[in-house]
């Protein structure tokens, strides 16, 4: 039994110039050099370009803690819409009608969010809830009682 074992190797290394010249050093120092070089040397790019990252800001602001102010605004725009513009001079008629009427809602809001008074409302979601309920906050059909919108 005869058995014949042909193996071919074709082997390619690319190999940056500085690690050339330090294999042909290497080479020089151990012996002779023979006339093909013993590397193929292929030439690294000079210049890679760099990958392009995702920008990590986002286009909306970074949305700030919620406060006493944002509670005071709230209540500032809600007496607007419904008192009027010039509620602080006391001379609107809906000064006379609502303004006890929304102390009073504001004060139930509160308490239903765990605090006495609006200014004492702690932690970002019951501000944001005390927010959310001074803005659906309307006059009813009857013109005399603040009510909330249903949810439904």
């Amino acid at each position: 039994m005869q058995t014949d074992f042909n193996l071919n190797i074709h082997l390619n290394l690319e190999a940056s110039p500085e690690l050339v010249s330090m294999l042909q050093a290497i080479l020089q120092q151990g012996g002779s050099v023979s006339a093909e070089p013993a590397v193929q040397v292929t030439k690294a790019p000079l210049f890679v370009e760099p990958a392009i990252e995702e920008p990590t800001t986002s286009l909306e602001p970074e949305a700030k803690p919620l406060d006493t102010s944002d509670i005071r605004a709230a209540m500032e725009k809600t007496r607007l819409r419904i008192e009027g513009e010039d509620y602080k001079d006391k001379t609107s008629d809906g000064y006379a009608k609502y303004h006890k009427q929304l102390t009073k809602e504001f004060k139930n809001i509160s308490a239903l969010l765990g605090a006495d008074l609006p200014s004492k409302i702690e932690g970002q979601d019951h501000i944001k809830s005390f927010i959310e309920q001074c803005e659906t906050l309307t006059v009813n059909a009857d013109d005399e009682v603040i009510t909330q919108d249903a949810p439904y």
